[in-house]
């Protein structure tokens, strides 16, 4: 019965694939092409939300990427097969040289409709997960679906509407991106809706304003030994921006947000984690030469924990690099200083860890079919509440650290070679490292992971990570 299931699948790929090969990429346009520029990309560094992209960016403007076409649509069917070596899957200090194998299945279903004046995307991708690792049920199944929408409201005003789903186990980082915690034993739902509006002054002057709400609630009641925590955080955005130079542009922003949390009996509040917040900030963008792109956010961070111990309040530093060699060589450099909500040492009423984080990639493409990729990352997350004599985490006492204020330094390299076989097939091998090292030491260690897989169909990602 496996055996027959599995042939109707690559079946319908296999067919999928031909159709995908033999059907033109350049349906016909609308005769009009909006003025509107989209969003710009968010800054990607440890410590950034990876797993969204903001409203509106991840449409195309043109027909260029190809697909199944489908009146105005395209419609993108893919494939993700990856077999996976992990040393320490569970993020345990005393884990070494552990043989963790995961076979990973992603199906996806791409449909887009380019922003000619209007325009849309959802993408629907379940990842399936065969694990062989102790203590871990023998599989797992992952969903996301996101949804994409902007249009113009006449000759000045965009609105945009980005909706992101995700129901999960493993993917730590849709709810603590500074990556306080590397493994979640426990089912989430993520839902992440985000609206924007821009308005355009003149041809130089820009209004925006954004609102965003996004909620995570674990499987059942808060317990002790969980690992994170029930929020909900609502955002709004305002910002004016300014091109002052054909190559500059400048603007000014100031965000505010709202969270309700919900904790387990052990913390010092069950509502430890409600916070407010208020950033004022300015932004430069600046295309220096043809080949070199800069950007730099600065601005002044306050995050008010009213029912924990600490606040906040201090500078976000934001920054990225991109630098274009010949041969298709591309360096890109980027940081991130923030702060963000945390799980750990409810019982002493830490809210929040600090983090900062620089990361660096090189990425060349040779000629139509080789491309690779490597990077490295260093982050250093910060704790202001020391340890007591009752401060636990996941069930495991701490109090032999009592009056140590927990530091993390984590190590990360990556390298990745794509091999494209074919217009819709690709190969892929990649190795990913991390180490952490903690002033409290069951904190600390070390992860390899060693990944080769294939990719059929037109696999165009919607985010600055990849979750398989």
């Amino acid at each position: 019965m496996r055996r027959t299931t599995l042939g109707c699948v690559l079946a319908l790929f296999g067919q999928t694939s031909l159709l995908l090969a033999q059907t033109p990429t350049t349906p016909q346009r609308p005769a009009a092409r909006p003025s509107s520029e989209p969003s710009p990309p968010p800054i990607v560094a440890p410590g950034s939300d990876v797993t969204v992209f903001a409203p509106g960016r991840s449409i195309a403007r043109d027909y260029l990427r190809g697909g199944i076409v489908l009146g105005r649509a395209l419609l993108r069917p893919t494939l993700g097969l990856e077999l996976e070596g992990d040393s320490n899957f569970l993020a345990l200090a005393e884990a070494r040289g552990a043989r963790n194998g995961i076979f990973a299945v992603a199906p996806g279903l791409d449909l887009e409709v380019p922003a000619l004046r209007s325009g849309f995307r959802l993408l629907y991708s379940p990842l399936i997960r065969l694990l062989r690792i102790p203590g871990l049920p023998s599989s797992n199944v992952a969903h996301r679906l996101d949804f994409d929408f902007t249009t113009r409201l006449g000759p000045a005003m965009t609105l945009a509407v980005r909706e992101h789903w995700t129901k999960a186990t493993f993917d730590t980082l849709e709810f603590d991106p500074a990556r306080e915690v590397f493994f979640n034993p426990k089912p989430f739902w993520r839902n992440d809706l985000a609206l924007r509006a821009e308005y355009a002054v003149t041809e130089r002057d820009r209004l925006s304003a954004s609102l965003a709400a996004n909620r995570v609630e674990l499987s059942g009641p808060p317990q002790p030994e969980d690992l994170f925590f029930d929020y909900t955080t609502l955002t709004v955005a305002l910002a004016y921006v300014r091109r002052w130079r054909p190559r500059h542009t400048l603007s000014f922003d100031v965000e505010l947000g709202h969270t309700q949390s919900r904790r387990a009996e052990n913390a010092l509040d069950p509502r430890l984690n409600d916070a407010r917040l208020l950033q004022l900030g300015t932004t430069m963008r600046s295309q220096v030469t043809s080949t070199l792109r800069a950007e730099a956010h600065v601005a002044a961070r306050r995050h008010r924990f009213p029912r924990a111990t600490r606040s906040f309040f201090g500078p976000y530093l934001a920054f990225s690099v991109e630098r274009e060699f010949g041969h298709r060589l591309t360096l890109s450099i980027s940081g991130m200083r923030t702060t963000a909500l945390s799980a750990f040492n409810p019982e002493e009423g830490n809210a929040f860890a600090v983090t900062s984080g620089l990361s660096a990639t090189l990425a060349q493409h040779i000629g139509p079919r080789l491309a690779w990729t490597i990077g490295a990352d260093l982050q250093r997350l910060t704790f202001p509440v020391p340890l007591g004599f009752d401060s636990n985490f996941g069930g495991v006492s701490l109090g032999t650290f009592a009056g140590v204020r927990r530091t993390d330094h984590l190590v990360g390299t990556r390298a990745e070679i794509m091999f494209r076989l074919h217009e819709l097939l690709a190969a892929r091998v990649g190795y990913i490292f991390h180490e952490r090292g903690s002033t409290v030491t069951p904190f600390s260690f070390e992860r390899g992971r060693f990944k080769i897989g294939l990719v059929l169909g037109r696999w165009i990602p919607g985010t600055a990570t990849s979750r398989w």
